[in-house]
This record gives C-alpha cells, sequence and structure tokens, in this order.
C-alpha cells in the first residue's frame, strides 16, 4: 500500500460511516493550505496564557477529617509499623494511607521521613510528591529541585510535572523547560505537554511544531494525537493533512490508525497502509487487521481481500 490520494480513496470506498467520509477528504486532499479550524502558529513558540488564578490557588483537596491529624512524631511511629505491616502482608495500601494524610500536614516532613527509610520506596515517594504537587504546585515544585540527581529525581519530577499539569499545564510547562538541559528535562516537558494534551490538544500540537524536534516531538505529538482523537477524530485527520510527509507524519499516523480501529476500523487500516516505513507500516497492517478480524470477521475478511495489499500478506492474515 502506498500513501496517497487514489490509495485511500479505495480503502474508504466500503466505509459507510459519514465520519469515513470526511477523513478520507481531509486527508486524500492534497496538501493545501492549513484548515482554518487550526490556526496557523505565530512566529516564536508560545505557552498557553496563564490561567487568572495565581499559582499558589490551584485547585484544593477537600481538608480531610480532623481526627486524621496528628503531631509528626505519631505519623513517623504510624509509618514505621505500617512498614513492618507491609512486609508481613505485601500490602503498602496503609503506608500510603498514612503518607497521604501526613502529606496534607507537613509535606516536607513526610517527604524527607521516606527519603530516609533504609529501603527503596520511590513508588511512595511519587506518589506522595504527585498529591502533595495537586495541593500547592509551586512548594512541591521548590522542593523538588533541591533532591540530588539519582535515580529518584529521575522518577519523580517528570511524575511531580504531569500532577501539575493535570490542573495547571502552562505553568507546568514553564517550570519543565526552566530545568537544566537533561534526560530528566526532556521527560518533564514530555509529561508537561502530555497532560496539556488532555485539555487542548490542538494547542500542544502547534506548540510541539514550534518549540520541540526530533524524539521529543514526537513523543509529544503522539500523546496529543491520541487524547484529540477520543474527542474529534475529524479534527485529527485535517490536522494530519497539513503534516509534511516525514517520519514524525508516519508516528502520529501510526498512533492514529491505532487509536481508531476499534470504532472505524476501516479508516484505521486506510491510514496504516499510508505509512512510509515499511517496518511501521507492516506492523501497523497487521495489528488493525488482527482486531479487526477478532471483532467482525467477515467485514474484516472483504476489506482486506479487496485490498491492494500483496495477496501473500492477506492470504497470512486470514489464516
Amino acid at each position: 500500500m502506498h500513501r496517497g490520494r487514489s490509495s485511500l480513496k479505495g480503502w474508504l470506498a466500503g466505509a459507510a460511516a459519514a465520519l469515513g467520509l470526511a477523513i478520507a477528504l481531509y486527508i486524500g486532499a492534497g496538501r493545501t493550505p492549513p484548515p482554518a479550524a487550526i490556526a496557523p502558529p505565530s512566529s516564536a513558540a508560545s505557552l498557553p496564557e496563564r490561567t487568572t488564578a495565581p499559582l499558589a490557588s490551584a485547585p484544593a483537596r477537600a481538608p480531610l477529617p480532623e481526627s486524621h491529624y496528628r503531631p509528626a512524631g505519631d505519623f513517623a511511629a504510624a509509618m514505621q509499623a505500617a512498614i513492618q505491616s507491609e512486609e508481613e502482608r505485601n500490602d503498602d495500601r496503609e503506608l500510603f494511607a498514612i503518607g497521604y494524610r501526613w502529606i496534607a500536614t507537613a509535606p516536607e516532613a513526610a517527604l524527607d521521613f521516606v527519603l530516609n527509610l533504609p529501603d527503596d520506596h520511590t513508588s511512595l515517594l511519587v506518589a506522595l510528591v504527585d498529591e502533595w504537587t495537586r495541593r500547592d504546585p509551586v512548594s512541591a515544585a521548590q522542593w523538588i529541585t533541591r533532591l540530588p540527581d539519582g535515580t529518584r529525581r529521575t522518577r519523580v519530577l517528570p511524575s511531580m510535572v504531569a500532577a501539575w499539569a493535570e490542573s495547571a499545564p502552562a505553568d507546568a510547562l514553564r517550570f519543565a523547560t526552566s530545568l537544566p538541559f537533561d534526560e530528566v528535562r526532556k521527560s518533564a516537558i514530555v509529561s508537561a505537554a502530555s497532560g496539556w494534551a488532555q485539555q487542548d490538544p490542538p494547542a500542544v500540537l502547534a506548540w510541539s511544531r514550534q518549540a520541540l524536534q526530533g524524539a521529543e516531538q514526537e513523543q509529544v505529538n503522539t500523546q496529543a494525537v491520541f487524547a484529540w482523537s477520543q474527542h474529534d477524530a475529524v479534527a485529527v485527520a485535517e490536522w494530519l493533512r497539513q503534516m509534511p510527509a516525514g517520519p514524525a507524519w508516519d508516528s502520529v499516523t501510526n498512533v492514529l490508525a491505532g487509536a481508531l480501529v476499534d470504532r472505524y476500523p476501516a479508516l484505521a487500516l486506510s491510514l496504516a497502509g499510508n505509512i512510509a516505513d515499511p517496518k511501521l507500516r507492516d506492523e501497523r497492517i497487521e495489528n488493525v487487521a488482527r482486531r479487526w478480524l477478532a471483532s467482525d470477521r467477515a467485514a474484516a475478511e472483504e476489506a482486506l481481500i479487496r485490498s491492494d495489499l500483496p495477496v501473500e500478506a492477506v492470504s497470512r492474515l486470514l489464516r
């Protein structure tokens, strides 16, 4: 199969859904100027406007019952008891429950306690930092910048940025881009952009096109396209039509095909067939075909037989 207008029309001939026709027209058409639905980017990469509410006023969690509040020494003793219980029962839920309450009253004390535990509790640290971030992102960000380099920082920082992006993606992204240039910064930027993509995927894609490149841009684009496809597949296809050919197009198309296969398998197969990279194309075609055959074998068989896939490939898929 080959990426082009005629092949897409051939694949979409049997699609009865109006969405199928819309996507076929959007993607199959020549790469004319970008559609009006996506505003052209400004000359400089920009982040979304800061929300009118100050950072410190991020959505607050409901206060915990008064009975849960206790002195730090009590929390520490309870945590030690929970650790012993965890070792006996292999169940860390009680440990997290105590840490969750401690974070609400004395977050730095709680995190310092976890950091100084003799065994590795990085997963607990990540969960507690995320919870603090949702309550007070600025303070959490200030604390995390003091965390020394190492495995804990590598895991905690991107997760913290993702938690921040749930409520204030612009602020989370500003923080991520202010970090020193290293792999942790890259992960933090992708995490922030992924959180932003849940709210405004077109804006993420526009920003990514201007501000990122290479693998970093590819990661952000795929996250945003997947999130967008869950709500408006036609708009994603419209955006895809304006993308230049190349590895980035292939990567995004691959993600979109995977996201659409359960709802619009004919379209997913059409998209997969237009991926230029042979290995990626063949893998996605096989994935889409097998998922379609499992859900509606008769329709999938007819589509595959009528396709312009090599006979050998169709025969292997139908076995």
